[in-house]
């Protein structure tokens, strides 16, 4: 397939996003558990404001996806039958409970609630219910792709984790970086254990998801496409010389070489060089280098996503192989 930055870029930020939320709601909750007060520091207003930003970052670049933005709320029609419909209607509640999420903390209006067996701060209730939703959006997210059977590349379940196990990589690196806020050990080991943890996992299922790749299959021959099986057909031409929607539109026109390049330099630069610098910079207290770390994740995992959709082929390709 041809990639489109806008997706590209929507997927990869609101992957962030997610992410980091999920890393702030379990921050609070672990502190809430092992007594620790760190609301004075202004982490999780801080944390959360960034996640909404980056939220936000996505949905903007989602914008350039649609040839009329103004009509982008009739995606919602199918919302039944279609994950895309789903995305598009889970996106902006995420939005919503962080703004509220953030609201609470940087108005300092967050109250405790009675739940009868526990008495639990609102604000801490609303962060469950975020990261809830934020797990039903990247399902859905992953769905968009793991459901169409006639991309074999797309169609598993792995799709699905993939999506989910490095937006939560990608939010922790960044909730290590945040973390460093409350000056609180307990807190900054914790971000920085489950970054390792999400990461190493993000690494294991991508990895698993390439080799699976390489051994698939053609889902259709010249034989079976044109239904005729003498054991030696050649395409000489596909019937016109100027390319036209399905030429460009359903194949990334890059090199070989190109595609695999970009494999593995970002599976290097999203995993194994994101762990590096991450210990390196949480071993040293070195809060630059956590930066640095986030920033450069990100650059490997815009072009994970960007090989992700490349790697796709669509069957329609068999009729288009020669010019003549």
């Amino acid at each position: 397939m041809k990639p489109a930055y806008s997706v590209v870029f929507l997927t990869t930020l609101i992957g962030a996003g997610q992410g980091l939320v999920t890393s702030v709601v379990t921050t609070q909750t672990f502190a809430k558990a092992s007594g620790i007060d760190v609301a004075a520091s202004g982490y999780y207003g801080l944390a959360s404001i960034a996640a909404l930003g980056l939220l936000l970052l996505g949905l903007f670049a989602s914008l350039f996806h649609l040839s009329h933005p103004g009509r982008g709320w009739r995606a919602i029609a199918r919302w039944r039958t279609s994950w895309l419909s789903k995305e598009v209607m889970l996106l902006p509640v995420v939005m919503g409970l962080v703004f509220v999420y953030a609201a609470l903390h940087f108005l300092k209006l967050d109250f405790v609630a009675n739940l009868g067996f526990a008495q639990v701060e609102c604000s801490l209730l609303i962060g469950w219910l975020t990261v809830a939703a934020a797990m039903l959006l990247f399902v859905a997210t992953g769905m968009i792709y793991a459901s169409v059977r006639f991309f074999q590349e797309w169609h598993t379940p792995l799709t699905v984790f993939n999506f989910i196990l490095m937006g939560l990589s990608s939010g922790f690196v960044a909730g290590v970086a945040y973390s460093y806020t409350t000056g609180n050990a307990k807190i900054i080991s914790l971000n920085v254990t489950l970054a390792i943890l999400f990461t190493s996992l993000a690494m294991v299922t991508r990895v698993w998801t390439i080799v699976r790749n390489a051994n698939l299959g053609p889902q259709a021959t010249l034989r079976n496409a044109i239904g005729y099986h003498h054991p030696n057909i050649q395409q000489k031409s596909m019937g016109f010389m100027a390319g036209s929607f399905n030429t460009k539109e359903f194949f990334h026109g890059k090199h070989p070489l190109v595609l695999m390049l970009v494999k593995w330099l970002a599976v290097t630069i999203a995993f194994p060089c994101t762990l590096m610098f991450l210990a390196i910079g949480a071993t040293m207290n070195l809060h630059d280098m956590v930066l640095f770390t986030f920033a450069f994740q990100m650059v490997g995992l815009f072009m994970e996503r960007w090989y992700f959709l490349a790697d796709a082929t669509h069957i329609q390709n068999i009729y288009y192989q020669k010019v003549g």
